[in-house]
């Protein structure tokens, strides 16, 4: 198995909604917003909408669904899910590991529909600002590339 840098997400909170329903342990939120996407393999804008769950060890656990538009014309959706756990940082930073799929049904990219993308990244809670880097985890052992 080895791991190929797609792109980094850029992206920011336009707005949100941050409850703790059950007592102060636990939150549940909802927020949309805008990025960028840059890198290697792909480029263009991304809107997104994120609906996590922090659990009570103070982990909030994102579930983030959204779409990219390419600087070349293509669409493709993107499913991020993963942790986003504090950081022992001056400011309230969190980092994110996750995994991430992407659908597509452009031809120049439908080679993402077949790969498992893995991320890393943080959040800055004061700003609400958030970037992620994606590699596509590839496999090594296939003797082959995927059948479309």
């Amino acid at each position: 198995m080895r791991f190929e840098e797609l792109c980094t997400l850029r992206m920011q909170y336009g707005e949100g909604t941050w409850l703790a329903p059950y007592g102060e342990s636990e939150y549940a939120g909802f927020g949309t917003g805008k990025g960028q996407v840059v890198g290697p393999k792909i480029r263009g804008t991304m809107h997104w909408a994120n609906h996590p769950r922090r659990r009570k060890d103070l982990v909030w656990c994102p579930d983030l669904n959204g779409t990219i538009a390419t600087a070349d014309g293509a669409k493709i959706l993107v499913s991020i899910k993963g942790y986003s756990i504090i950081e022992e940082t001056p400011t309230v930073n969190r980092a994110i590991v996750a995994a991430v799929w992407f659908q597509t049904d452009d031809p120049r990219y439908r080679w993402l529909n077949y790969y498992l993308g893995i991320a890393e990244g943080e959040i800055d809670e004061t700003t609400e600002e958030w970037w992620i880097r994606i590699s596509a985890v590839r496999n090594d052992v296939a003797k082959a590339p995927p059948k479309n």
